[in-house]
């Protein structure tokens, strides 16, 4: 069953990412179903990190171009918003430090 394997594969690497959260002290929680609507956000929400939402997708293989040695992979699409992929270490980084400050 393709469709079974895939679900099963999104369900693992959402929780694996819940877990990588928490392990650094940031609340996380993986939306039920894969379905944000299940956590009061949009229905393409995977997790919740903090006040952060978060679709996940895994691929077995990503582009080339996507796995730039730059620091910061910056996309815009025509008459689109500009986006930032950045290293998953550096949001938990900016997550924690920011979850810091606010409750100094």
């Amino acid at each position: 069953m393709p469709g079974k394997r895939s679900r099963d594969k999104g369900v693992r690497i959402e929780r694996e990412l819940v877990r990588l959260a928490q392990r650094r002290g940031l609340e996380a929680m993986r939306a039920w179903g894969s379905d944000g609507r299940t956590l009061g956000e949009n229905a393409d929400v995977d997790v919740r990190i903090e006040q952060v939402t978060v679709q996940v997708k895994a691929r077995h293989r990503l582009p080339k171009w996507l796995k730039s040695e730059a620091d910061v992979l910056v996309l815009k699409e025509t008459r689109g918003p500009w986006l930032a992929v950045i290293p998953l270490e550096w949001l938990l980084a900016y997550l924690k430090l920011e979850k810091e400050i606010c409750n100094a």
